[in-house]
């Protein structure tokens, strides 16, 4: 069986009312359910094939795993301090850095693992 293919989205994780991480990874293990969605959607699904050049979508197995607004989880990976883009909100000094924006990140040899809450 060859490996699996993922397609990921990026979705924000609120730590607190001020304090939130952007998730983004080129490849995840998840511990959450699959999520059924009733009806097949033939143009994502063909889109997704064509996205990784599979000749036969009809041969492929699509699964879907959704983190709705709410969701509670765990999410492990590796921590990047990107520069924030936004603007500083108080005064700073000479050598004061700003706040970095934080991202969890994954790739083929460290993947994000996104598991139920603990």
């Amino acid at each position: 069986m060859p490996p699996p293919l993922v397609q990921f989205r990026p979705f924000v994780l609120e730590m607190s009312r001020d304090e939130h991480i952007v998730v983004d990874g080129a490849s995840a293990i998840f511990g959450v359910p699959a999520v059924k969605l009733g009806q097949r959607d033939v143009e994502r699904q063909m889109s997704f094939a064509a996205r990784f050049a599979l000749k036969a979508a009809d041969r492929a197995w699509f699964e879907e795993m959704i983190i709705a607004v709410g969701d509670r989880i765990t999410v492990g990976g590796v921590v990047m301090h990107d520069v924030n883009p936004l603007p500083p909100t108080g005064e700073r000094a000479f050598r004061d850095r700003p706040t970095p924006r934080l991202r969890l990140v994954g790739s083929v040899k460290h993947p994000l693992v996104i598991v139920p809450p603990r």
